[in-house]
């Protein structure tokens, strides 16, 4: 696992499972150096999406309600995200015409459909910015 996103994805999956990580422990999980995850954390500390701590991070405590960002939710259920695009992308058959709304699980089916000859119509600039 060496892109940046899908490191942060596998952080943010681990936290909101375990609510604290160790830096040893997920540098073992992906296989990457210690000095990596350390980095990541800062960045994810940087964004506002958890609390580093002596050796790890923690899930950072936030306020009833309030709405997560955009980047956070690209990070929350990323296999289970996965899932629903992959059978999204099951659904949909060649030459369909389709519209995807916006959403960070939306965002994950263009892997299942690129191959696909498709008229999408969409009201997400992420999406948007995936077929052009």
């Amino acid at each position: 696992m060496k892109l940046k996103v899908d490191r942060h994805r596998f952080i943010m999956d681990e936290l909101n499972r375990e609510l604290s990580v160790k830096v040893s422990a997920l540098s073992e999980k992906m296989s990457v150096a210690e000095m990596t995850i350390r980095r990541d954390l800062q960045e994810l500390e940087n964004e506002g999406l958890l609390n580093r701590i002596h050796g790890g991070a923690k899930l950072k405590e936030e306020r009833l309600y309030s709405e997560k960002s955009h980047k956070e939710k690209q990070t929350i259920n990323v296999s289970n995200k996965l899932k629903i695009a992959k059978k999204c992308g099951d659904l949909i058959n060649n030459e369909d015409i389709i519209f995807i709304g916006s959403g960070s699980t939306n965002e994950l089916i263009y892997d299942f459909i690129k191959d696909k000859n498709l008229s999408i119509f969409t009201n997400s600039l992420d999406i948007f910015l995936q077929y052009k």
